[in-house]
């Protein structure tokens, strides 16, 4: 979830390569680039969706809480 909020928010995905045996250990270890524009809310919360180790990344809770869908939330 958190790799397709930053590619709607980026028009790119946050890792790239020619083949899935290259783009794998990007997934796994490389930091994501983000740009210094961002809104800082919407950073952490995808920084807490694309976590390395999984029981670090944000829950369905977590997400629905973070201060940047509560503030973006018109509904």
């Amino acid at each position: 979830m958190g790799i397709i909020v930053y590619e709607l928010y980026t028009g790119m995905p946050p890792f790239h390569a020619e083949t899935y045996y290259k783009l794998l250990p990007k997934i796994l270890h490389d930091k994501v680039k983000f740009s210094k524009d961002m809104d800082v809310k919407l950073r952490e919360l995808i920084e807490g969706m694309l976590q390395k180790v999984p029981t670090n990344r944000y829950d369905w809770d977590q997400i629905c809480q973070h201060p940047f869908l509560k503030s973006t939330s018109s509904i």
